[in-house]
């Protein structure tokens, strides 16, 4: 995977982290927006149950709590993500689309006003 990848994957966690960690529910909300940003709608409970199995695999020492190495290395490692990242990062990018610097400022600004 490259580091375009690695960049998206690690503003999801930064975007979705609370005290450096998440938890399911961040989980949940990390891999919707990661759908949601590929245009993917996968069938029914499709997101949450990925996130669910996802967050259970690499919640290793079960304290429900995941941090951004376990994150990262997961989502990159995980097939289905995996390959969703690779098929936008291979697309021709559009105007609309930013640089990964961009994004990850981006991301931070929306965790900030999150935060307010």
């Amino acid at each position: 995977m490259n580091a375009v990848a690695s960049v998206v994957v690690l503003s999801l966690f930064q975007l979705h982290a609370k005290n450096d960690s998440l938890d399911v529910s961040a989980m949940i909300n990390a891999i919707n927006t990661l759908y949601d940003m590929e245009g993917v709608t996968p069938p029914g409970n499709m997101r949450q149950d990925k996130a669910e199995k996802l967050f259970a695999s690499l919640d290793a020492d079960g304290d429900g709590m995941l941090c951004e190495d376990e994150f990262v290395k997961g989502c990159l490692e995980d097939e289905n993500l995996a390959a969703l990242l690779s098929i936008a990062l291979l697309e021709p990018p559009t105007e609309e689309q930013m640089n990964p610097e961009e994004m990850q400022m981006n991301l931070r600004e929306a965790r900030a006003t999150k935060k307010k």
